[in-house]
């Protein structure tokens, strides 16, 4: 058997009762979300600190044994820069980074938090829909909510062209990075549909394995095109430039 589906199945034998637990239940997370077709709808915003950080302290009441291999690799931080070895101390813990967008976790990490996601909706009795499931979107479905359906555009503000760069370099599982620059938490809307942070914040994983869209802070804006290739083919690793970004199917009205 597939360890993530083993790591999943064990999560759904969890107890219930738990401060995150009570947490997702105190307010219908679907206000977050915005309909991107009849029955998908997109987080506004990407999975930040703060929610990974509720995550892990489910897991840690209810399975302590798993919580260690939920863990961000904060050490991808790691490029021989000051600036840098405080963000792999500070980033994913201090409270000022809470909003950010949450960094250096693997797709397995990324699809299981997920799951956990769509349990905990579940065990709120005044939830809005009776059954949905949260997951990664589709690399089509994403450009739908962040360009629109009725667009040919290939970038949001048109269809100026930019000189394709070199890919990032990873080498030794870590980031060659061009430059050092804080994760921006500043709100600003991209596309036609109320996304935050939708291009250039962090690069957003997508269902397909090894795949993101959008661009990130260090991304030539190349990659903020819809048909731009995966910056990182073809494998990003967990790296301080990739996120993700939470999708809710809805299964029963």
């Amino acid at each position: 058997m597939n360890k993530l589906v083993l790591i999943i199945l064990l999560l759904f034998t969890i107890a219930t009762n738990s401060s995150a637990q009570r947490h997702h239940q105190s307010n219908d997370i679907v206000q977050f979300f915005v309909r991107v077709e009849p029955k998908l709808y997109a987080c506004k915003f990407e999975t930040t600190n703060a929610d990974y950080q509720a995550f892990l302290q489910d897991i840690k009441q209810r399975r302590p044994d798993l919580q260690y291999s939920l863990l961000p690799d904060t050490a991808k931080w790691e490029n021989g820069k000051k600036a840098n070895l405080k963000l792999q101390k500070k980033y994913f813990s201090a409270k000022k980074y809470a909003n950010y967008p949450m960094v250096n976790i693997s797709y397995e990490q990324a699809n299981f938090y997920c799951n956990w996601l769509t349990q905990q909706y579940h065990l709120n009795p005044n939830r809005t829909f009776k059954k949905v499931i949260f997951r990664l979107p589709s690399k089509k479905e994403w450009n739908e909510a962040v360009y629109g359906l009725h667009t040919i555009d290939s970038f949001p503000w048109g269809n100026a062209y930019v000189k394709k760069p070199k890919q990032v370099k990873i080498q030794n599982g870590k980031t060659k990075f061009p430059f050092v620059k804080k994760v921006s938490a500043k709100k600003h809307i991209q596309g036609n549909t109320p996304l935050y942070h939708a291009l250039g914040n962090v690069s957003e994983m997508v269902s397909s394995k090894g795949d993101c869209v959008g661009g990130n802070f260090a991304s030539n804006p190349y990659y903020f095109s819809r048909d731009s290739q995966n910056e990182f083919f073809p494998s990003y690793l967990p790296c301080p430039l990739v996120g993700f970004r939470v999708f809710m199917q809805i299964m029963i009205e």
